[in-house]
């Protein structure tokens, strides 16, 4: 068993950290948050995506998922990826990839404008109304 493996997947742009990786081949991910009454959190599920394209990568094999450990609760979980774990983690990728290049995401529905850090920036794109200068 090997704990704190660096992994990188030089096709999605990511690295990252196994916290451990068994002789099998199987990953996992420590936690030191409780468990959900069942199931995995959406943050968790992401890492595993992630994890699972960089071994995949790495070692040129098929990674159905990793294991979740909750350090406070005792309990680990295995979590298959599936296809939109893979598909939301290729998406934010995506949305990062434009932020960094400058572009603003688009405002969603009931946005909490209201307490961004980045409303001025929003509102100074968008444009005003002549209605509201005069």
């Amino acid at each position: 068993m090997q704990s704190d493996i660096p992994v990188k997947s030089d096709k999605h742009g990511i690295i990252g950290m196994a916290d451990r990786i068994d002789a099998d081949g199987t990953f996992s991910i420590i936690r030191a948050a409780g468990a959900m009454p069942f199931g995995t959190y959406s943050a968790d599920r992401m890492r595993t995506a992630c994890i699972a394209f960089c071994l995949e990568e790495m070692t040129g094999n098929e990674i159905t998922g990793g294991y979740v450990e909750y350090i406070p609760d005792g309990v680990s979980r295995f979590h298959a990826v599936q296809p939109r774990d893979r598909r939301q983690v290729i998406a934010t990728l995506h949305k990062i990839r434009l932020i960094l290049k400058g572009d603003l995401p688009h405002q969603p529905l009931n946005a909490p404008c209201n307490r961004c850090h980045y409303k001025d920036r929003c509102e100074s794109i968008s444009g005003r109304r002549l209605s509201d200068l005069l």
